[in-house]
């Protein structure tokens, strides 16, 4: 980050623009760009070629719930990766890392489908969803539950990558 001075004196964090990709998009360039990318990306769609890795299976932790269900509460989402992985690390992300999506409303698409899953599929996908407007959080743990800021709310749900569509690629 670079710095600026205000006229009063104050120092002005200032972000510099991400180096978004210009080539084929992949699994491990959007991996590696993280959060990034949505501010590469936005809403405007985009295309890349992902395995939907065949694993199922519920985290522990605390619950993260909200509103809408799709986007941002207990709806379940899609981990996808660049590549295969031996069948002995079968539910561990390869090297070259892993993303994680939502579904849009209508798109059937399950890391627990086991007529899609294992498979390379070509991917859209979009940020900052027009639903993010209305997104609002709560977590939950054994102590009770906490409601999120609708600012961070609404932040958190731009940031998230939502699939709007996927076609098989059967010859990868």
């Amino acid at each position: 980050m670079g710095a600026d001075q205000r006229q009063n004196g104050d120092t002005l964090l200032m972000g510099e623009a991400p180096t978004c990709p210009t080539g084929e998009l992949t699994v491990p360039v959007l991996h590696e760009l993280g959060s990034v990318a949505a501010l590469c990306f936005g809403g405007e769609p985009f295309e890349f070629g992902a395995l939907l890795p065949g694993f199922c299976g519920v985290g522990g932790g605390s619950l993260i719930s909200g509103e809408p269900d799709w986007l941002n509460g207990l709806a379940p989402g899609v981990t996808l990766y660049g590549e295969r992985v031996r069948p002995e690390d079968a539910g561990n992300p390869p090297a070259s890392g892993s993303i994680n999506a939502r579904l849009a409303p209508g798109v059937s698409f399950s890391n627990c489908d086991p007529s899609v899953a294992d498979q390379f599929h070509l991917v859209t996908a979009h940020f900052d969803d027009p639903a993010s407007a209305e997104c609002r959080t709560q977590f939950s743990d054994g102590a009770g539950s906490i409601e999120e800021e609708p600012i961070v709310s609404v932040a958190r749900c731009r940031l998230t990558m939502v699939i709007t569509a996927t076609r098989p690629q059967p010859n990868r």
